[in-house]
């Protein structure tokens, strides 16, 4: 009975308002692709011109976090707007999402949306654990021209393009689009600046410019059924680059993510929003725009104040992100939960089981982790001994210390962990307290049990890695 009256709100809901009040919703998600790698957010190497379009011409937000560091966690709270701590088994890669927390598809569909999908949706994981008969984030089709092809009645829509691209394994690239080759790459300061690192890099953005052309080939089919004046795109990542110390870390490199949301008949273009996003804050923004009920139960804010560029009194100079059990990367298939929280100048980050290693046990088992075997961690393994490239694999593959604590202004690639350095204590416990509110207002399982183990008993349904 409950079901069918909240379905009841939501078809009354979409009554209220007719079509072209309500905007048909194009979401995006690049599969493992770093802010700022994108020629709008001043990365001279890559060559992102339809990103760049999209972002000149709506709105772009610069401090985007995906509130996990790797992909299944990550869209579990893109759809529902829940931390994946709340998720269940939703916060582990290769699980499942329980279908009892409302992801944005269904709800928008319940009010009378068109919804579908194509390419990588919700996962990797099994949704048909989770209660679901098909992907959460909508029915699957072929591509985006199909899809609208389909829609006869002239429905408002939401549709998930879900890309592969920037993902690995790469193809080896020469040069880009702008004739850019190894010499010209910027080597991050937490790995070896090799050939074969730069090399594996460029390749990297080779996939970041075939993502783009994505959104090329998108944006024409739009145009094809004269939907573009109606339509809002969002365009984003679902964690950041596949490379050890970014994709399924908390440092910037794993999580702060590109982000624009465009749709320039209702929301001019702005300068960059410097106001911190969370990937939970999506789906209650879309929601709001579709004119449909947030349920109450979502953690994120509804970010439509700021596309419209209204005041608001909601803190937005802070965000947390986490992790749990990425994938089979320890002994026992063990989750590692940590958190942070990140302001403009420090990323605090709180490591709840620093007795296991973050990945790979030390580099002794599973020793790639899950970002996937590449050119970049072969040539740290293989070279591990050696004393510039020790100090990588320490850094990446050495249990880590309870907490970590940043200094954005002078270290913004979290090389220096400044934890014990007095000179920072009123800092460290401003950051605890962010820490701490937010764990109680979100019910952290870990916050009132230390030897809460729900998250390494969930089931994984991922082939063994050996």
């Amino acid at each position: 009975m409950l079901y069918f009256g909240i379905k009841l709100i939501f078809l009354l809901a979409g009554c209220l308002f007719t079509e072209d009040q309500r905007p048909n919703i194009l979401v995006i998600v690049a599969d493992d692709w770093s802010y700022p790698h994108a020629g709008y957010y001043g990365d001279k190497i890559v060559s992102t011109p339809n990103f760049d379009q999209l972002a000149r011409e709506g709105v772009v937000f610069s401090r985007a976090y995906a509130t996990a560091p790797v992909c299944t966690p990550a869209r579990s709270a893109l759809l529902t707007g829940r931390y994946p701590h709340n998720l269940e088994a939703g916060a582990n890669l290769y699980s499942y999402l329980p279908e009892k927390y409302p992801v944005y598809p269904a709800l928008l569909e319940q009010s009378g949306y068109l919804v579908g999908m194509s390419g990588k949706g919700w996962g990797p994981g099994n949704f048909e654990a989770g209660g679901y008969d098909h992907n959460p984030a909508g029915k699957s089709f072929v591509g985006f021209d199909e899809f609208l092809s389909q829609n006869s009645d002239k429905q408002p829509f939401c549709f998930w393009w879900g890309s592969t691209n920037p993902h690995r394994p790469y193809s080896p690239t020469t040069t880009l689009q702008n004739g850019s080759t190894i010499d010209d790459v910027v080597v991050p300061d937490w790995l070896p600046d090799v050939a074969e690192v730069r090399q594996d890099i460029l390749d990297y953005y080779s996939e970041v410019e075939k993502f783009d052309l994505e959104i090329h080939k998108l944006l024409i089919t739009l145009k094809k059924y004269d939907l573009e004046q109606n339509t809002l795109i969002l365009v984003t990542s679902d964690n950041g680059m596949p490379f050890p110390r970014a994709k399924s870390d908390l440092y910037d490199a794993g999580c702060r993510v590109p982000l624009v949301i465009y749709y320039p008949s209702i929301f001019p273009a702005r300068e960059d929003n410097m106001n911190f996003v969370n990937f939970v804050d999506v789906a209650p923004t879309i929601l709001s725009l579709a004119k449909v009920p947030i349920p109450g139960e979502m953690n994120g804010k509804n970010l439509e104040f700021l596309l419209r560029n209204e005041a608001t009194d909601l803190n937005m100079n802070f965000t947390f992100t986490e992790r749990e059990r990425d994938g089979l990367v320890r002994a026992n298939n063990l989750s590692y939960p940590s958190r942070s929280v990140r302001t403009k100048d420090y990323l605090y980050i709180l490591n709840v089981r620093p007795h296991l290693y973050p990945l790979g046990d030390g580099g002794k088992n599973f020793s790639g982790g899950y970002v996937g075997a590449s050119p970049t961690r072969e040539y740290i393994m293989i070279n591990k001994d050696h004393k510039e490239t020790g100090r990588t694999f320490k850094m990446i593959y050495d249990k880590r210390p309870e907490e970590e604590l940043y200094d954005l202004r002078r270290d913004s690639t979290q090389m220096i962990n400044l934890i014990s350095d007095k000179a920072y204590y009123k800092v460290l416990l401003d950051m605890r307290k962010k820490m701490e509110a937010w764990r109680l207002e979100t019910n952290d399982p870990y916050f009132l049990d230390d030897a809460y183990d729900l998250f390494d008993r969930y089931p994984y349904y991922g082939s063994p890695k050996k």
